[in-house]
């Protein structure tokens, strides 16, 4: 008896020495969120606004969380400035109205926001820094070990940076390619149909579905100043069916507190821990409220010149591999609609 006595009061001793977690829980005040910027590209340029919140779904803001009424000014060290209205079908967005405002290297650009309830918020001022060009964009076939996308394109850039000077860049990329798949002599329920040469009764049905750049791509040039920049991958277009594939990137030259900016916002969504691993503290962009600093946006206005190529990938190697793709990634019944995509070729790009 008395050792279980014994054994009884160690696990009391044991379980009273357990103590309970108190996980923390932030409550956030709503902040400002503005996201846009300023090239030396042809307007319009774009600025979105919203507030702090949860989303409704991926890049849909509800009525509470996308500012409507703001007045939108960016001004030049010139004195010069162009107004943004906004969009009437498109939540938060604003735009430039003077199409004859295009921002210029060497300029500098602060963003002004007169909110609705008083408040104006204002960016620091940046300078317009001009980028290199990308001197050429190519895409290699590639197999990828993965279940959830067929194999495809993976694409390249090659671009030289200036010597004598600090360099920032950021990448953004987009593209389209085809899916769907050979309908033997008839066509698919509820997709896109394209006769083949020569046999009208055969059809190849296929979406145009748009893929577009998630993750922040950014690069210092401080291993690299006055060197050639060779093969540095900016996108991925997979092979769902036979055909072309269209892909634009954008090389932004990006000043040193915006390439900050984006490194910790990178550092911050790859981060990962435990439940109980203390909460990112929010990364400051550079808007904040004109009377009290401490009353900052989150987001950034970004102020950078840019770059911009487009690669029209033919699909001749995409023969062998494509009905292994086609099967695991066709469009099921509702076709183009249920992948956000369309059966028209995208505006712009070379006709089939």
């Amino acid at each position: 008896m008395k050792v279980w006595f014994y054994i009884t009061l160690l696990l009391i001793f044991f379980i009273s020495c357990v103590e309970e977690v108190q996980i923390p829980f932030r409550s956030e005040t709503v902040k400002l969120i503005v996201e846009g910027g300023i090239t030396n590209d042809k307007p319009p340029y774009v600025i979105k606004l919203s507030y702090s919140g949860n989303l409704i779904r991926a890049n849909y803001l509800n009525l509470n969380l996308a500012i409507s009424g703001a007045r939108v000014i960016v001004t030049d060290d010139l004195g010069e400035s162009v107004e943004f209205e906004q969009s009437l079908s498109e939540r938060g967005i604003y735009r430039s109205i003077d199409e004859s405002y295009i921002g210029k290297i060497g300029r500098t650009y602060t963003l002004k926001v007169l909110l609705k309830e008083g408040r104006i918020f204002e960016s620091k001022p940046a300078k317009m820094l001009a980028c290199p060009p990308i001197d050429s964009l190519y895409g290699i076939y590639e197999d990828v070990i993965n279940t959830t996308e067929p194999d495809g394109y993976k694409v390249y850039l090659d671009t030289k940076d200036p010597a004598k000077e600090q360099n920032y860049y950021r990448w953004y990329a987009y593209g389209y390619s085809r899916v769907g798949k050979i309908c033997g002599g008839k066509f698919c329920s509820n997709t896109c149909a394209l006769p083949s040469i020569g046999d009208p009764t055969s059809g190849f049905n296929f979406c145009w579905v748009p893929r577009f750049q998630t993750r922040i791509d950014i690069e210092s040039d401080a291993l690299i100043n006055g060197n050639s920049i060779r093969k540095r991958p900016v996108f991925y277009s997979p092979v769902y069916a036979i055909g072309k594939h269209f892909v634009e990137v954008t090389q932004f030259s990006i000043n040193r507190d915006a390439y900050q900016f984006w490194r910790l916002y990178q550092e911050q969504s790859s981060r990962t821990g435990t439940i109980i691993d203390p909460l990112p503290a929010p990364i400051q962009g550079n808007v904040s409220n004109i009377n009290d600093p401490l009353d900052y946006a989150l987001g950034y206005f970004e102020v950078a010149g840019i770059s911009r190529k487009r690669l029209v990938i033919l699909g001749k190697y995409d023969v062998l591999e494509v009905e292994n793709n086609a099967l695991n990634f066709t469009p099921k019944d509702g076709g183009c609609s249920l992948l956000n995509a369309s059966c028209s070729r995208p505006d712009g790009w070379p006709k089939d």
